[in-house]
């Protein structure tokens, strides 16, 4: 499948950019194991912003695969992600209810989103 340069360089910066999301969810993950808390609360906090900004420019890529349906509808699920996240306000306030959430509900819908886009992107950044 041939895309053009633009769109091979924007679903290989997106692809990467997801990767680097699961690796500082990693590191978020393993700082509450090792009570780490004031670094690991401004790494969360780069990324909910780069949540947001994936979803408030989600165009372009849309935009880039509008032929693939696929992938579309898999990117388009992003918002389920969104939705665990603003859940997260509920147990803000509480540290460790907060930090249960982001391991199991928010880590792992960002995780299977992650894994589901990046499979159907595949093809187009391996050519």
């Amino acid at each position: 499948m041939q895309s053009t340069d633009h769109h091979y360089q924007l679903y290989f910066y997106y692809f990467y950019m997801l990767e680097t999301l699961d690796e500082s969810f990693d590191f978020v993950l393993e700082g509450y194991q090792n009570h780490e808390y004031e670094e690991t609360e401004k790494i969360f906090s780069q990324i909910m912003e780069t949540f947001y900004d994936i979803d408030s420019s989600q165009s372009a890529i849309l935009q880039a695969s509008e032929k693939d349906e696929d992938l579309v509808s898999e990117i388009l699920k992003f918002d389920s992600v969104i939705f665990e996240l603003e859940k997260l306000d509920a147990v803000q306030e509480y540290p460790f209810a907060s930090e249960r959430y982001i391991r199991n509900d928010l880590a792992p819908a960002f995780k299977a989103w992650k894994e589901a886009v990046q499979t159907r992107m595949q093809r187009y950044i391996l050519q």
